[in-house]
């Protein structure tokens, strides 16, 4: 098996470097389009947030969200200190909240399970992206891009609902009273204690290093994809729903000078933006790389989310629309 297995990779990579000489001005066309999508759109809508996320991070501000989202954690039966990685997942998208998730998990403010169960709830694509690129740019429909919006992040917690049992913390028994005045003072004793020009230096390398990370994900797929063109179906519902398997940018980007109504358009957006791509995958294999946590449960929660999504943009759309 094993021989197989080595024989298979080195035919593979074999062929690729044919297809890369083969394909030259294709490759470099593929390697031009990445970079031009993660600095017009990811670049902007992750950035920032990461830079910020990590100096609030060093200043206690997690004990601040721990308080705020308590009750909402019991709900979920979460371990409060994966409030902050809710939060700011909310707002920047992934895969910030593998980041998040891997400092929390290395400060020891999370167990292996624990981690593994945030992961799983926690992937939210950029409202930015949604409501700007998706909605305006590719759509061109903003009521449209808010139902996407609502049903994308709603199928979160409906997935944290379901997964509510796995890796249970031990505390979850204990107090539920919020105690905000404390989380203050704890908040307040740390920042003390921190020199902000080193962290704000430390948070802009650690940010860079992710993103340069997404980069490098983003044109590797869209390099496999240039290969693959060749081979992928000629119809357009099929193509644009393979590239945004791969990457859920393209895909979606294809999908939008589709000749579809806004129903399929949209439904279809929803489930590609719920998955993914296997480029957001990969992006999340190599955050976590450096640690034991097992992402076959953010997997399994990546394709209940897109089919979960699909089901309420179907239930919603007549409503809403």
């Amino acid at each position: 098996m094993k021989k197989f297995s080595s024989f298979l990779i080195s035919f593979l990579l074999i062929s690729s470097i044919f297809l890369l000489f083969r394909n030259t001005s294709i490759v470099l066309e593929s390697v031009i389009k990445g970079i031009d999508i993660w600095k017009q759109n990811i670049f902007p809508s992750l950035f920032p947030f990461f830079i910020i996320a990590h100096i609030m991070i060093e200043y206690g501000f997690i004990e601040l969200f721990k308080e705020i989202l308590k009750p909402l954690m019991y709900l979920f039966r979460v371990n409060p200190n994966a409030s902050f990685v809710v939060a700011m997942s909310l707002l920047s998208g992934s895969p910030s909240n593998a980041k998040y998730t891997k400092e929390l998990y290395q400060k020891g403010l999370l167990s292996k399970k624990e981690a593994e169960k945030v992961l799983t709830f926690t992937f939210f694509s950029s409202p930015l992206f949604i409501l700007g690129t998706l909605s305006i740019t590719y759509l061109q429909n903003p009521k449209l891009g808010f139902l996407i919006l609502t049903c994308h992040y709603l199928a979160n917690f409906i997935i944290a609902f379901l997964f509510r049992n796995y890796g249970t913390p031990s505390n979850q028994e204990g107090e539920h009273k919020i105690h905000l005045k404390e989380a203050m003072k704890k908040m307040w004793q740390v920042q003390k204690q921190k020199n902000i020009a080193v962290i704000v230096v430390k948070s802009i390398k650690e940010a860079l290093d992710v993103m340069l990370l997404i980069l490098g994900s983003v044109t590797f797929i869209f390099i496999i994809t240039a290969l693959l063109h060749d081979f992928l179906p000629t119809n357009g519902y099929l193509n644009a729903t393979i590239k945004g398997i791969l990457e859920m940018t393209q895909g979606l980007q294809a999908l939008s000078v589709l000749d579809l109504s806004s129903f399929h358009k949209g439904i279809l957006s929803v489930m590609l933006l719920s998955f993914g791509g296997i480029s957001i995958y990969i992006q999340i294999i190599s955050i976590l790389s450096d640690t034991d946590l097992n992402t076959l449960p953010f997997l399994m929660a990546r394709l209940l989310h897109a089919a979960i999504a699909g089901c309420l943009f179907l239930l919603l759309y007549e409503f809403t629309m």
